[in-house]
């Protein structure tokens, strides 16, 4: 494994006047190797070379997006987008403050200025507005045909693992999903792609959103699916979402469809998991299913 030194090299290659007092890995993404440095900085490496090209599409979005929107994203002020993961990076000044898990989230007192918050940049970056400034950057995301390929990819790949009530039980979420996209009436935007707990974070106070991070999976499709990650398992609950309709009233529109959505987010991560040879991934989505 590289240790922090080598990551140095990569990036004093491209800056030799950074001047490095100290560094620190942090939880390590997915997708990325994370470093901070001088506890100001943070520098994110590509894993592969899928994550490379990942990488390089986010780097062009947050390029794009600028000051548009109303909380703090990671702004860009060095780069390297190489040929290869051994000299590609991404580096930006740290977004201070605690990531905002269900444990943290449960202590803050005002979490109706938190729904307001994350409310208007939802629809801000929900915004034409904003989908305008990044289109050239992105195909628009045919919704229904998206979870299409996605049921018939957890069928052929991992039915095989499941129980028999639970294949029943997935194959009726999927009937929902269709039956309720069948019914809506909504047009594409840029949607974070991720927008869970793991990538909001808050002040230390827990009364104020300081910023929103990694747009990695950023892309023009269904803005329900940006309100799923907040009422999943690893979200915040209806309840508060429901708070967010005040600043951000057609969230009332997409919950049927993001409540639907949320019924597959431990198989996606299964099904990333075989597709990957992520045996971590695929066992702890998979293990609510098994027989």
């Amino acid at each position: 494994m590289k240790k922090s030194i080598d990551y140095i090299k990569v990036i004093n290659k491209k800056y030799p006047n950074i001047k490095v007092a100290n560094s620190r890995f942090i939880e390590e993404g997915q997708n990325n190797i994370i470093l901070v440095v001088n506890d100001a900085v943070i520098f994110r490496f590509p894993r592969n070379e899928v994550n490379r090209a990942t990488l390089e599409d986010e780097y062009k979005i947050l390029m794009k997006l600028g000051e548009s929107l109303p909380l703090n994203i990671p702004n860009p002020q060095y780069s390297f987008i190489g040929k290869d993961i051994n000299n590609t990076f991404i580096g930006y000044p740290l977004i201070r403050g605690l990531v905002m898990k269900k444990d943290v989230f449960a202590k803050a007192q005002n979490k109706e200025k938190l729904a307001d918050q994350l409310a208007l940049f939802l629809k801000k970056l929900h915004s034409e507005q904003i989908l305008k400034q990044v289109d050239s950057l992105f195909y628009s995301v045919d919704v229904r045909k998206k979870w299409l390929d996605l049921y018939d990819r957890i069928k052929e790949k991992l039915f095989f693992y499941m129980k028999e009530d639970a294949v029943k039980n997935v194959t009726h979420d999927f009937e929902v999903i269709f039956s309720a996209l069948s019914k809506s009436s909504f047009k594409n935007t840029l949607v974070h792609g991720d927008f869970g707990p793991s990538n909001i974070i808050v002040n230390e106070r827990l009364d104020a959103i300081n910023g929103i991070i990694d747009f990695g999976s950023a892309h023009i499709g269904d803005p329900a699916g940006d309100i799923a990650s907040l009422i999943g398992p690893f979200g915040y609950g209806l309840e508060f979402v429901n708070l967010m309709k005040n600043g951000y009233s057609s969230i009332g529109d997409y919950l049927e469809r993001a409540q639907a959505y949320t019924h597959t987010f431990a198989l996606q991560e299964a099904l990333y998991g075989i597709e990957n040879d992520d045996k971590r991934a695929f066992e702890a989505g998979i293990k609510e299913y098994r027989f």
